[in-house]
């Protein structure tokens, strides 16, 4: 009841301004001369200078009714004036507020010191630096084993380039396999360039013998082998890795009973492999493992791996 009163007290305040306010305005209109309305008006003060913004345009001797009054709840803050950013021909309502709201100011963001290199970087970096090593160590033992000064490196100096980790020198069918793997160039040596390529090959295949072989005998069981294989990235089955262990495999020490395979068997189990699985790849056009053969053509694959299968 209380604001209601308020309300009525306040509305007829505003009748009674509204109505002085005409009064004063019809006293400051100079009175009619011959019963016209005089041609010049006299001047009106600056905040009678026309209509509101939006406000319908009145007659030029017609009195000006007083502005509008505009009330603004107390629970919602007054917009603030946005005629610095508008047009000045563009009107704008009093009572509606802005639509615009600036966005919170986002935190910088943290600096990051130039002094210290990305993990990504010191990575590349790495690798660069490795492979620029093993080019120059690849090159020195090319050039210290190419006796004849002829570029290239026959079967015989490439045996006594590579040896296992017992001293022992690779058999020949190892090095054939090699040779026959990275020498496309000609048949029975491989260039400089090639034999780049098969050093860092044969550095990596070595890595990984060397992590499985747990007791250090510089060889590896069949268990021994198949680890190697899923790290290598040939996800077959134990029963297949065994199949393929046997192949290779050789009882090397007589007080054992099972086969062990040396570093020089193990490289060249891994070249018969990487064919294998390049075949195998030109049917399994999907990249599924699952691949259709026409039997014409596993007449060519089978005479073409026929010539590496191993000795």
């Amino acid at each position: 009841m209380r604001a209601g009163q308020q309300r009525e007290q306040r509305e007829q305040r505003e009748q009674e301004e509204r109505r002085r306010r005409q009064k004063r305005q019809e006293q400051r209109l100079p009175p009619p001369r011959n019963g016209r309305v005089g041609s010049a008006p006299p001047a009106v003060p600056q905040h009678y200078m026309g209509p509101a913004p939006g406000a319908v345009p009145v007659s030029r001797y017609a009195p000006i009714p007083a502005a509008p009054v505009v009330r603004v709840p107390r629970s919602r803050p007054a917009p603030a004036p946005a005629a610095a950013s508008m047009p000045a021909a563009m009107p704008v309502a009093a009572a509606a507020p802005l639509a615009y709201s600036p966005s919170p100011p986002q935190p910088a963001p943290a600096p990051v010191p130039m002094s210290a290199p990305t993990t990504a970087r010191n990575s590349l970096e790495s690798d660069t630096q490795q492979s620029f090593k093993d080019t120059q160590i690849a090159t020195q033992l090319f050039q210290n084993h190419d006796v004849k000064q002829r570029g290239r490196l026959t079967a015989a100096e490439l045996q006594n380039l590579l040896q296992n980790d017992d001293n022992s020198h690779f058999c020949i069918s190892s090095v054939d396999a090699l040779i026959n793997l990275f020498g496309a160039s000609r048949f029975g040596t491989v260039s400089l360039t090639e034999f780049i390529s098969l050093y860092r090959r044969v550095k990596k295949w070595r890595k990984v013998y060397v992590d499985n072989d747990i007791n250090g005998s510089f060889t590896i069981s069949a268990s021994e082998f198949h680890n190697s294989l899923q790290e290598l990235g040939y996800l077959v089955p134990f029963d297949v890795s065994e199949n393929l262990f046997d192949q290779y495999a050789e009882f090397i020490d007589p007080g054992k009973n099972g086969k062990e395979l040396k570093f020089d068997r193990f490289v060249e189990t891994l070249v018969w492999l990487m064919r294998l699985t390049k075949v195998f790849r030109k049917f399994d056009t999907n990249q599924e493992g699952v691949a259709t053969v026409q039997y014409k053509d596993f007449i060519d694959a089978t005479l073409y791996l026929g010539r590496f299968l191993p000795h």
